[in-house]
């Protein structure tokens, strides 16, 4: 329902990512004037309706000074003050150059502070501890761990997270990604081939059982205003990745109360997604990560009455409480072409029709569905993620025969 007021208008830069469509969508449905910007036309973003107007910038992870530059004479040309990024990217380089925005823009992210240190992996894990909230056992290292007395405390496989997600270095920016150890002979295979080991600190922790289970929410000094949570049912890869069909549930009550202590504990002010593992068995929980940001199914929270993009928009920008209805049916979100991903991934690697057909017709099973990317009403981002997915796949069987 669209407002009547004159709602201040918003820039989301990088929309390139479902995040940033949901978050464009949500603005603009509501009436908020949203402009997109995005390093190529061809984004998700900019496709939709609800972008009044859209704008090309260099890629953030690329060149985040003259992507900055790039937003800052947007605002400067067109007089908008809040800028509302949807994604890692885009919020580091603005934060890294703030200093190139126009005076008095408004960045909707979470305090700076808290934000380093939620992306801090180590310091978040003994925060955690301190404040009763379960972490996985551990310890820090930089370089070769295995002669660390501690290391024998542990049992394989083994967890290998770097302090930060990604770092800066002589040839730019560079991801440092968390991996897995089954083995001696792994631990000294990415000691060797991967330099964020030598160049970070990093927690060396037992791989925990369970599954992984998310609690979204809204803060505001510390106190949550709104919550959320889903399981996944499928996902790209479907070893574990991204989920391609998911389904609103009740957050478990102890992983509730963590989200909120953590929140306190930093005095957060914005959106969240407080990541942990969960044996429902033992009803054991422990902490993964904390992401400042929108996430990639958040269309689902939307469908199901708690509309994040908006509230986020109503505590940060409006300075009032928007209206979040937890009491939804529950209901599921499909992202088609990720989920068409995932029965072909399962093709390639041998499981039978039959199961994936069943899994198929069970897409549904009596509750309300939504479509991540499609939508009747706006039907252009669809449309060009169909595009590109199509001339992605034809590129990639090119250059096989070419070979």
């Amino acid at each position: 329902m669209k407002q009547e007021r004159n709602l201040p208008a918003v820039l989301v830069p990088d929309a390139t990512n479902r995040a940033a469509l949901t978050t464009i969508r949500s603005l603009g449905s509501r009436g908020c004037p949203v402009t997109a910007g995005a390093p190529a036309r061809a984004s998700l973003g900019v496709a939709s309706r609800y972008a009044r107007e859209f704008f090309l910038h260099p890629p953030p992870a690329i060149d985040p000074a003259g992507f900055t530059e790039a937003i800052a004479g947007k605002l400067r040309q067109t007089g908008i003050g809040v800028v509302m990024p949807a994604a890692d990217v885009p919020a580091s380089a603005l934060l890294q150059h703030r200093e190139l925005l126009p005076a008095g823009t408004r960045l909707v992210l979470p305090p700076e502070a808290a934000l380093e240190r939620a992306h801090d992996k180590i310091g978040l894990m003994d925060l955690a501890a301190s404040i009763g909230v379960p972490v996985p056992r551990g310890f820090t290292a930089r370089g070769d761990f295995r002669s660390d007395p501690k290391a024998g405390e542990l049992s394989y496989p083994l967890v290998l997270k770097p302090r930060v997600s990604r770092y800066y270095t002589e040839q730019g920016w560079r991801n440092a990604s968390v991996r897995i150890a089954a083995d001696a002979e792994q631990v000294e295979d990415y000691l060797k081939n991967c330099p964020e080991y030598e160049a970070l600190d990093y927690l060396v922790q037992e791989k925990v059982p369970g599954e992984g289970r998310g609690v979204f929410l809204l803060a505001r000094n510390g106190e949550l205003q709104a919550v959320f949570a889903h399981r996944r049912i499928r996902e790209k890869p479907p070893s574990g990745g991204v989920s391609t069909l998911c389904e609103s549930a009740e957050p478990e009550p102890e992983l509730l109360e963590y989200s909120r202590k953590l929140m306190s504990a930093l005095n957060w002010s914005g959106v969240a997604m407080v990541e942990f593992k969960w044996d429902p068995e033992t009803r054991r929980a422990w902490l993964m990560e904390i992401n400042g940001r929108f996430w990639g199914s958040m269309q689902l929270a939307v469908a199901s009455g708690v509309d994040f993009p908006w509230l986020l928009y109503c505590q940060e920008v409006l300075g009032e409480a928007g209206p979040a209805d937890t009491g939804a049916s529950r209901r599921r979100l499909l992202w088609i072409l990720g989920d068409l991903d995932h029965f072909l991934l399962r093709l390639r690697r041998g499981d039978k029709p039959g199961a994936l057909f069943r899994d198929l017709i069970g897409t549904r099973q009596g509750t309300s569905i939504d479509f991540d990317t499609f939508r009747m009403t706006d039907p252009y981002p669809f449309v060009l993620e169909l595009f590109l997915m199509v001339r992605d796949t034809a590129r990639s069987i090119v250059a096989r025969l070419r070979r």
